[in-house]
């Protein structure tokens, strides 16, 4: 009489959360999109938020998210942070009309630049917020922000090329009053 054991297969680890990189996390959009991230409960996101200057991050809006270094205008800090990445979330945006911050720069080129990191590195999917008017050419936001309507059309247009699975978000205009109020 033999009696044969076989040992117990080990517990199965719990499976790895899905990595999240949210760019432009410090910006109007962006920072609203990190704080519902933040509060999704069961914390199903491993979340980046990705912004040009940590420090300057940390200091305005705390520790409490994981803030990763990276300029979309320099192509080559956005091969680490996109390491590993499952979904891009592009919140970023022109803050103004010259230099390094223009829209031509920031919504094209750094679009341009964020989808080819995102290629590069395996990305399951791509969500852009950009604007409800998108592309327009006779819009009066253009005439002010120095064409940015048109480079945020063209920065989608670049994303509907890239082979990408994407999403692209454009809301209306936007206000800094607390969610749910005054809306029209």
């Amino acid at each position: 009489f033999s009696v044969a054991a076989q040992d117990a297969p080990a517990p199965a680890a719990p499976p790895a959360k899905k990595v999240a990189l949210l760019a432009g996390a410090t910006g109007k959009n962006g920072h609203v999109v990190l704080q519902a991230l933040q509060a999704l409960p069961g914390q199903l996101y491993d979340v980046r938020a990705m912004t040009r200057d940590s420090a300057a991050a940390v200091s305005k809006y705390g520790s409490t998210a994981n803030w990763y270094e990276a300029d979309v205008l320099k192509p080559e800090t956005l091969t680490k942070v996109m390491a590993g990445v499952d979904y891009i979330i592009d919140a970023k945006a022109a803050t103004g009309i010259l230099g390094n911050n223009r829209p031509e720069a920031v919504d094209l080129e750094g679009t341009k630049n964020m989808i080819a990191a995102a290629k590069a590195a395996g990305v399951k999917k791509y969500v852009i917020i950009t604007s409800s008017v998108s592309g327009q050419k006779d819009h009066f936001l253009n005439k002010i922000g120095r064409n940015v309507l048109i480079y945020k059309g063209l920065a989608e247009e670049a994303l509907m090329a890239s082979g990408l699975n994407y999403t692209i978000i454009g809301p209306a205009g936007m206000t800094d009053e607390p969610a749910g109020q005054n809306i029209k």
